[in-house]
């Protein structure tokens, strides 16, 4: 591919999963539902709610078992490097069989009996950390190697690389940045009303168009230039350190990995809690439990049975349910409301920022005060170029204001300029985002088959493609958006 169009490719899918989450924040605001799927029958009726679970449950429950084949594969490594040779064999040996059920059993399993996915903020932080570090390794050690891959040319700079992995390439990166399942469980965390709403909003911006997008692009770019065509598709199975800190390395990646699995786990608990007992059900600690152990040991089964199929659990997955959850559903219902003069009318009223303290319904007078001053804070830091997806009513209304004083030339073209803009946010980007998710993800699926089933005739991965494949901090960097 070459850094250039990976770098654009890599932007595509950040800004196109940021656009679909903030359209079903919007969607959730206006209807009331803190469920996606609960969003998706006020919206779409039966049909539409029984596609969202069956995409939810496979998505979320194949991220978690390739999370946990990832487990395997980090923690078998770390106790070879560690303890060369004396590694007990019931966890160093059998594909990493050992180490990973019990890192499930110490570590992510409890962290999974957590009621709120909020609780989790101590160890999504600690997790920002450990991978905030990888990427520095890495790029300190490509700078120091002197960018081997880009001054051989096996990495171009600015051209672009033969080769037929952009699909799949484009899969993988959106199953990296979806954060659309962990959306309606955090916001059902929040008080409920639109300054919540705004606030996710904003939060969803900041961790896949910034925090995200600068640590995939470090790891994948500097991991290529150092190592070229021989980057590992596990990125963590080249040399970075050396010794026993390369052990050292590993472990903490493990330890990452496994505080990363919760939120996915939450997410699909939410959604399986949903299907059994409805949407506003009363909490059940035993029905809590029941649901935990089923997805926790169901997906370390399956784990269990392919513990070294993580990256193709992630193709295939990336390219179907990802597709489905993060694009089409989305984008689906934005225009079924859009195209509802009704609705429309609606969902900028939800987005009126003179909204946001007016309607804290149902909440302590301090908690609301101080959600509000969260909102402004965010809003002010961010400026208005964070804010370029949102509905174009304060706009209007303020140019509306300007253009009683003005010609009535100059009234017709902003109107016309002001209609263009908001077709070109509400229409034509949608539609378009939908159109390269469905074509790329169908390329991809076709990608993944054919090297399962044809594995010899299958085509070379793309290095900046594979170094991302591991990207499994996608989890906590969203727990950071509460």
């Amino acid at each position: 591919m070459g850094v250039l169009l990976g770098i654009v490719t890599m932007a595509v899918v950040a800004y196109s999963n940021s656009l679909t989450s903030v359209l079903l924040l919007r969607a959730a605001g206006l209807t009331g539902h803190d469920s996606y799927e609960g969003v998706a029958y006020a919206i779409g009726g039966k049909g539409w709610k029984v596609l969202t679970q069956v995409a939810l449950i496979l998505l979320l429950f194949g991220t978690v078992i390739g999370d946990f084949a990832l487990l395997a594969d980090v923690g078998q490594r770390a106790l070879t490097r560690l303890t060369p040779g004396h590694a007990p064999a019931i966890l160093a040996e059998h594909d990493g069989r050992g180490i990973m059920v019990l890192l499930v059993l110490l570590v992510v399993f409890p962290l999974c009996l957590l009621k709120r996915m909020r609780s989790l903020e101590a160890a999504a932080q600690a997790g920002v950390v450990i991978v905030g570090a990888l990427a520095a390794i890495i790029a300190a050690e490509a700078a120091r190697s002197g960018f081997p891959a880009i001054r051989s040319g096996e990495l171009p700079l600015w051209g672009l690389k033969a080769g037929g992995d952009l699909p799949e390439a484009f899969a993988v990166l959106g199953f990296a940045f979806y954060v659309q399942p962990m959306l309606m469980p955090l916001l059902h965390e929040l008080p409920p009303g639109p300054a919540s709403v705004s606030l996710t909003a904003t939060a969803v911006r900041i961790v896949v168009i910034g925090v995200a997008s600068l640590v995939y692009g470090v790891i994948g770019i500097f991991g290529a230039a150092r190592y070229g065509d021989k980057t590992q598709g596990n990125i963590l199975v080249n040399r970075w350190l050396g010794g026993p800190a390369e052990g050292v390395l590993d472990l903490a990646i493990a330890a990452y990995l496994s505080i990363s699995v919760p939120p996915m786990q939450m997410s699909c608990r939410y959604t399986l809690d949903v299907l059994i007992a409805g949407e506003d059900a009363p909490f059940d600690r035993r029905r809590h439990l029941v649901e935990t152990c089923l997805i926790v040991f169901g997906s370390l089964a399956v784990a269990l049975a392919f513990p070294t199929g993580a990256e193709k659990i992630f193709a295939v997955t990336g390219a179907t349910a990802v597709c489905i959850v993060c694009y089409v559903i989305p984008v689906a219902l934005h225009l079924k409301l859009y195209l509802s003069k009704s609705g429309y009318q609606l969902l900028e009223a939800a987005e009126s920022p003179s909204l946001a303290e007016p309607l804290l319904q149902g909440t302590q007078e301090g908690e609301a005060k101080a959600l509000a001053e969260q909102l402004e804070a965010l809003q002010d830091s961010i400026g208005d170029i964070m804010n370029g997806v949102e509905a174009p009513c304060s706009a209007s209304e303020e140019g509306q204001g300007r253009a009683q004083s003005g010609s009535p030339r100059r009234d017709s073209s902003r109107l016309s300029f002001r209609k263009a803009k908001e077709c070109l946010e509400e229409l034509v980007l949608p539609m378009l985002v939908v159109v390269l998710g469905v074509g790329f993800s169908l390329a991809a699926l076709y990608v993944s088959l054919a090297s399962a089933i044809w594995p010899d005739m299958s085509p070379e991965p793309d290095r900046t493609r594979t170094v991302l494949a591991d990207a499994y901090n996608r989890t906590t960097l969203c727990c950071t958006e509460s």
